[in-house]
């Protein structure tokens, strides 16, 4: 590993019975279903060469026990941090994504949801501020280590969108798979990805 960087390990939770269903979750704090439970476990397996020295996630059920089994035996805790929480999607929670999607070609209806702030929908704005806070601090205090954060869907899309890594057009609901990861390396204010698996970007 190169000296002055941190890698992190960004990976999005297990499946949850609302994520088989098409239902949009947010921040209602669905667990993880018993495939999303495999899922984890198979991803242990891929990582399993990987020491990592501190474990992060957002602190809602389907992310943390992700984590949990992730690095089960390790000895490590998993810290848990608002910051890494699911988009908040307000009135749209509970409805099929199909709800949602119907409007998406409709510009203003987008941009009155999806940066406005309609309906108690979290704005693009304070996704992206409030990912790039997390990763600026945790690789301000683990620099030359290597890290675990698990954490949402959401939040992985529009990561990828301000690095320049794709667009949120291009990376469509559905296209970071549950256990999906990210390997990246970080200063802090660049953000350079190594390897990703379970991502696809049309």
């Amino acid at each position: 590993m190169k000296k002055n960087l941190c890698i992190i390990y960004l990976v999005r939770h297990g499946e949850t019975d609302w994520n088989l269903k098409g239902i949009i979750q947010g921040n209602t704090d669905i667990p993880l279903n018993k495939n999303g439970r495999i899922q984890a476990k198979e991803l242990k397996k891929k990582l399993a060469k990987v020491n990592f020295d501190k474990v992060y996630s957002s602190d809602m059920k389907r992310a943390k026990e992700t984590a949990e089994i992730i690095v089960e035996g390790s000895g490590l805790s998993v810290d848990t941090d608002v910051l890494l929480r699911e988009r908040s999607f307000g009135k749209f929670e509970g409805k099929h994504f199909s709800f949602i999607s119907k409007f998406e070609q409709d510009k203003k209806f987008r941009d009155k949801v999806f940066h406005g702030g309609y309906g108690g929908v979290e704005p693009i704005k304070s996704i992206k501020e409030r990912i790039f806070k997390f990763l600026k601090n945790i690789v301000k205090q683990n620099i030359n280590k290597q890290v675990l954060v698990v954490t949402h869907g959401g939040v992985i899309r529009n990561f990828l969108n301000e690095i320049g890594f794709a667009y949120n057009r291009l990376l469509p609901v559905g296209s970071i798979a549950n256990s999906s990861y990210l390997k990246i390396r970080a200063d802090g204010k660049r953000y350079a990805i190594d390897e990703f698996s379970g991502i696809e970007a049309g």
